[in-house]
């Protein structure tokens, strides 16, 4: 190895960025981006071992049904993602409604909008009057 071939630890670019993205590789710090609007398709993510509702209180919803004796851990986790999914499918297509009405806001009228239009969630229409605005 030569002496040109050396240098000095300061003249070269950092390996790592900091986690939070605020600077760049340079050491400059890049301007943050604010006002990103967030659609559906951005907070979608796969499932993971990990649930966003309490997987306890599911297990205890589901042992409320008298026809069910036992659950097991995997299909309690089952129906935990399977109930995070209903619910982001719901409100995506209630912000759908909201945005044809040039609004930000979801309201409980858009949801009930969506359950209205939607043949894929007419279920909820009869027994528990989600249609009634």
């Amino acid at each position: 190895m030569t002496s040109a071939d050396k240098q000095p630890l300061d003249d070269l670019p950092a390996a790592t960025t900091p986690i939070n993205g605020t600077k760049s590789s340079s050491g400059k710090k890049k301007p943050k981006a604010h006002n990103k609007e967030v659609t559906p398709t951005s907070v979608t993510q796969p499932p993971t071992g990990q649930a966003s509702l309490p997987l306890a209180r599911v297990k205890r919803i589901i042992k409320l049904d008298e026809d069910v004796r036992a659950c097991s851990n995997s299909a309690a986790f089952a129906v935990t993602v399977a109930t995070e999914m209903f619910i982001q499918y719901m409100c995506e297509q209630g912000l759908h409604m909201s945005r044809s009405d040039r609004r930000k806001t979801l309201h409980y009228k858009d949801l009930a909008n969506a359950v209205h239009k939607l043949d894929e969630l007419e279920f909820l229409s009869g027994k528990y009057n989600i249609c009634n605005v």
